[in-house]
């Protein structure tokens, strides 16, 4: 065998070996598959990452010979106090990657490079203004590589912070006379409860009780006994590490009289916060923003949504909609009851505008009853509602 055949053929099984190590046929770190987010080869196009989400994603730094080679661009939604760990990993071992961080007006904001060949990229990152910024991922050095292939690796963007462990205490006693009622156990339901709260010593003789473990920013508490009418809170547990909720029982011998609420300055945030018109392919992310309600007050929230062709849904928490008949809902003498928001995180919409979204302006209503009033929009007098409204466009 000539020099020049076996040199070619030694320079083909190099790059064989590298596609086998890159695939997972010799125990590469990651096996090779389409990279579902291309194209995001510009900002642009740029891949969306909930934050909310701990799992790492796998992508692809499609393989060429060129000098360009590929760049993945990724836009995450931040806030100011808050740090962020941006980790690149299980990199491939021909790999040598690089990011870059941008604000929303592409100015450069950090660039990292620390790591060899084959080595995890991170750092750590808090923003300075609240908005969407922008991740490039590339590779360095193409032009010394022999040959090129597609190589995997894996990113993940987090808020390490641990969570802050709110609490509820109160009491519980009869509304007509005052006296406290002893071991009445308070049901508490919602997502990332750390602590169980169904214990015996929760609930005490004279009155008091204490549930505590909430991460999540709004919670729904329940007292069901049977000689009392049922009563029921959806409690803000966001501002205040220690959340003092008094609840007075009515007599199930007594009428129940239905007190208004208090109006406060509940709002929709937008996020950006000036964003109410999006194009197909933009995320929309919309949050309820609360605030807590006056000394002695009691609610329950509902979320609707109306869309351009005028079909109307009940939305009981992130991306579950309910269709419902909107002369049903508006009728005078017997309004179809609403559902109410479910979830204990503020999330409505944090997805991407698809091509099955209709084209023009939604409205989205925030309605805050009193727990005890009927889930009716008759009774909206009794509460304050709240209207927003968004466009999308081609």
């Amino acid at each position: 065998m000539s020099t020049a055949v076996f040199g070619k053929l030694k320079k083909h099984l190099s790059c064989q070996l590298v596609i086998a190590l890159s695939t997972g046929f010799l125990s590469a770190p990651l096996a090779a598959f389409p990279d579902l987010a291309e194209p995001n080869d510009e900002p642009s196009e740029a891949t969306f990452i909930n934050i909310g989400s701990n799992k790492p994603v796998q992508y692809t730094l499609s393989g060429s010979n060129s000098e360009s080679g590929d760049e993945d661009w990724f836009r995450f939604y931040a806030a100011p106090g808050i740090k962020y760990d941006v980790v690149l990993f299980k990199v491939g071992m021909h790999l040598d990657v690089a990011m870059e961080l941008y604000d929303r007006d592409m100015n450069l904001l950090k660039s990292v490079d620390d790591r060899a060949q084959g080595e995890n990229e991170s750092f750590t990152w808090s923003p300075k203004e609240e908005g969407e910024y922008y991740l490039k991922v590339w590779e360095r050095d193409l032009g010394s590589q022999e040959c090129r292939t597609d190589f995997q690796y894996q990113l993940s963007i987090v808020n390490p912070q641990a969570c802050e462990e709110g609490a509820i205490i109160g009491q519980v006693a009869n509304a007509l006379t005052g006296e406290k009622l002893p071991n009445i156990q308070v049901l508490v339901s919602g997502d990332n409860i750390l602590s169980d709260n169904s214990k015996a010593d929760n609930f005490k003789e004279d009155g008091d009780y204490s549930l505590e473990g909430f991460c999540d920013p709004l919670h729904t508490l329940k007292v069901e006994n049977p000689d009392f009418h049922p009563w029921s809170c959806q409690v803000l547990t966001a501002q205040i590490p220690t959340k003092v909720v008094n609840i007075p029982l009515v007599p199930i011998t007594e009428s129940l009289k239905v007190v208004p609420l208090t109006p406060n300055a509940d709002s929709w945030r937008f996020k950006p916060a000036e964003k109410t018109s999006y194009r197909r392919g933009e995320q929309l992310i919309l949050d309820l923003n609360l605030h807590g309600l006056a000394e002695g007050d009691c609610a329950a929230y509902y979320v609707g949504i109306l869309y351009p062709d005028f079909q109307f849904f009940i939305i009981t928490e992130k991306g579950q909609l309910e269709n419902v008949d909107l002369n049903k809902v508006l009728d005078p003498v017997d309004p179809l009851p609403l559902s109410r928001w479910s979830s204990s995180k503020l999330t409505v919409f944090d997805q991407e505008i698809g091509t099955d979204w209709q084209l023009g302006v939604y409205t989205v209503y925030f309605l805050k009853l009193p727990a005890a009033a009927s889930p009716t929009v008759n009774n909206v007098e009794l509460g304050q509602l709240v209207i927003t409204e968004f466009t999308v466009t081609e």
